[in-house]
């Protein structure tokens, strides 16, 4: 029972870690990039050094009380352990299901409206709208389109020669990258490639926003 109970806890502990893991590096990056930026050498060696010497320790810390808070309060018990497992194997399944099924472009793309600080063309700061009606407009022009994921290897990395937008949505201060072209899309941010269902994208709205900015 002690070698039964010592394995349990073994196994908890690792599926903490992975856990804990994931949450503190994410946490981590979005708590000090603001004070660190990270596109800095230099400071990215000092993040790298907090990271090591501090939430590294600290996650094995916490995965090793977590695991044995979670056999006292019911894991030693067999079938509540199969049943742990086994939510925990679903979740990553369930990830990756829902990653890969249909969706419409709006779900990719994903922002409020009223949370929109401004909506840029390229990396060209003056090409750039603050109007709340533009947020709305494209919101309703990425609703009507669906989109399937794509493999890395199906994407041809020429694009010189289809006709495409990338634009970087500032909501909260927080961008969200994307490059849009008339059958397929790059999602930055979540490093996906999709190819468009009911393509192709009309861009007409695309041109006349970017002939009206480049004016302005």
């Amino acid at each position: 029972m002690i070698d039964i109970s010592q394995a349990k806890a073994k196994t908890l502990f690792w599926i903490f870690i992975i856990i804990l893991g994931g949450m503190n590096t994410v946490l981590f990056i979005n708590i000090i990039d603001p004070l660190i930026p990270l596109s800095n050498p230099v400071k990215t060696i000092i993040g790298l050094f907090i990271y090591i010497v501090a939430i590294i320790p600290l996650t094995f810390f916490l995965a090793e009380k977590i695991a044995k808070i979670s056999l006292r309060l019911g894991l030693e018990k067999r079938w509540n352990f199969i049943i742990f497992l086994a939510i925990i194997v679903m979740i990553p399944i369930m990830m990756i299901f829902n990653e890969n099924r249909e969706k419409g472009l709006d779900e990719v793309i994903q922002f409020q409206t009223k949370n929109v600080d401004y909506i840029m063309f390229g990396n060209d700061f003056e090409n750039r709208t603050v109007q709340e009606k533009h947020a709305e407009e494209l919101k309703e022009l990425l609703s009507q389109y669906r989109v399937k994921k794509m493999n890395d290897s199906e994407w041809n990395q020429d694009v010189s020669k289809e006709k495409g937008y990338q634009i970087t949505i500032y909501s909260k201060g927080k961008p969200i990258i994307a490059s849009i072209y008339e059958n397929r899309i790059l999602s930055v941010n979540r490093g996906n490639y999709y190819h468009v269902l009911n393509g192709p994208i009309d861009l007409t709205w695309f041109d006349e926003l970017y002939e009206e900015l480049s004016k302005d």
